[in-house]
Parts: structure tokens; sequence; C-alpha cells
């Protein structure tokens, strides 16, 4: 629940946001609808392997590095399996999930033939490694959601993505300001865009109806 202050916070970031950005948070599309749906799949309790068979099936390229890895040789099968259906009860719900949003995120964020001071590649790299590193010490701890906290660790930084494709000002003008030095901190974002990367994630998320876990 919402408490008034929230409220608030929330409106007074939202303003602060129409000034740097080109557009409505809402009207962004970082975020493939198909991954909205699996980030969704979180929420609820009663998600069965076919309701994640069935968003794979809608996405070409996921599905081809799905039946991909099923078929590698990696698991010795005597025999092909040509079902989605087949292939996520093969390689496990947890473990599918999260192949795919790894593919539907690179294939949306990365574009390999910018070259910009903000490097996506990098960036790529640095989320994988976070949200891999993050799923370790889940599991590690017993947390009851560690795929949960997987995702969170892959979009912890989505606020930088925002701001580099849809701030008037970007990302790479922020790193262009702070050369040599290159001190990334939440001082010199606010004093540069008027908002830091995680307020304008923070928002990104809530507008984009994402899990609260992963909200917060």
């Amino acid at each position: 629940m919402t408490t008034t202050t929230e409220k608030e916070a929330v409106d007074k970031l939202r303003e602060a946001a129409k000034f740097i950005l080109k557009q409505e948070v809402n009207n962004l599309q970082l975020v493939p609808s198909a991954a909205l749906k699996l980030l969704r799949l979180t929420q609820d309790s009663n998600t069965q392997l076919s309701d994640l068979a069935k968003i794979i099936e809608t996405e070409p390229a996921l599905a081809a590095k799905v039946l991909r890895n099923v078929n590698s040789a990696a698991y010795c099968l005597p025999h092909k399996i040509a079902s989605i259906k087949r292939a996520v009860n093969f390689l496990g719900f947890s473990a599918v999930r999260r192949s795919a949003l790894d593919l539907l995120f690179y294939n949306k964020l990365i574009n390999h033939q910018l070259k910009r001071e903000f490097n996506l590649l990098f960036f790529w790299q640095h989320c994988l490694f976070v949200a891999a590193l993050s799923k370790r010490i889940a599991d590690v701890l017993k947390h009851p959601e560690p795929d949960l906290v997987y995702t969170a660790g892959l979009l912890h930084d989505i606020g930088k993505i925002v701001l580099e494709t849809a701030s008037r000002l970007t990302y790479s003008d922020f790193l262009q300001s702070i050369k040599p030095q290159y001190q990334i901190t939440p001082e010199n974002e606010q004093r540069f865009f008027g908002l830091t990367h995680s307020q304008i994630g923070y928002l990104f998320c809530l507008e984009w109806q994402l899990p609260n876990a992963i909200t917060a």
C-alpha cells in the first residue's frame, strides 16, 4: 500500500523526469512485452510450465535458442526435441526463464553498431555478473525466490539505459562531463541530470508495474 508521503515523492520524481526525458516514462519501449510477461510470472503462484512455454512460442529467436540448448551435445538426447513445451519441461522452469530474460534484454538493449561513451556491451556484462552473483547469494542464504533476486540483479541499473536512450542529455554526455576522473557518484548524477539513475530506474519499474521486490 502506498502512503501519502510515498505518493508525493513519486509525483516529484515524475515531474523531474518530465524535464530530462524526451517522452513519458510509460511510453518508453525499453522492455520487450514478452520480458514483461516473464517478469510478471513471478507474482503468480499458479504459474505453470505451460505458461512459460506459451510466452517463448511468441518470440522466434527465443524459441530457437531454447530448442538449440536442449538439443545440444551437452544433453546427448537420443531423439531431437521439437516442442517448446517439452524443451521447457526438460530444461526446467528456472533455467529457461533466466535464459529467456537474458536474451530478450540483450536483443533489445545492445546495439553493437553504436559507438558511445556509455559502453552498452560492458554494461550488459556487468548486469549479468550482478544477476548471477545475486542468485548465488540467494541460493546460499536459501532465499525463497532466487529467480526474483536474479532478475533484480539483472535490472539493477536499468535507469542508466533510460537516461542513455531517452534523456535529452544522455548518460554518455554525463560520462563525458566527468572525464578524466570518471567519478560516477549519485551526487554527480544529481547535479548533471537532476535525478540519479536509481531514481529514474525506480520510476521506470513503477510505471511498468514490475514486481515490488524488483522495484524496491
